[in-house]
């Protein structure tokens, strides 16, 4: 009887050490942003937000204590490179930028967001 419980222990051991082992995809190098919301939240009252909708498609959101503004821009993403096309409202110019994802944070013009 103490043999079989022994053997029914370790096998219960063995079974659940394989089952808390598991792989951690968000540290995976992301090949896409599609549906991947990033936040800068350093400053005090001023949040930016980039939101990729599509696979070209993303929008800057910018919130502060004058209210919101949300602009609409397209992207291409060449891991880890990120290439940015967005039109300044103010100027009505075309604005490139260029940012670089490492794990879960994303940098653009030394500004970091970071992956929710």
């Amino acid at each position: 009887m103490k043999k079989h419980l022994l053997l029914m222990l370790v096998v219960a051991g063995i079974t659940f050490s394989f089952l808390s082992c598991s792989s951690d995809d968000d540290d995976a190098p992301l090949t896409s942003l599609k549906g991947t919301e990033w936040v800068n939240n350093e400053e005090k009252d001023l949040t930016m937000m980039l939101n990729f909708t599509t696979e070209k498609d993303f929008y800057f959101t910018k919130r502060d204590k004058n209210g919101q503004t949300v602009e609409k821009g397209t992207y291409t993403f060449e891991p880890p490179i990120v290439h940015f096309t967005i039109m300044n409202e103010k100027t009505k110019k075309t604005e490139k930028l260029t940012g670089k994802v490492d794990g879960k944070s994303l940098t653009v013009n030394e500004v970091v967001y970071k992956r929710k």
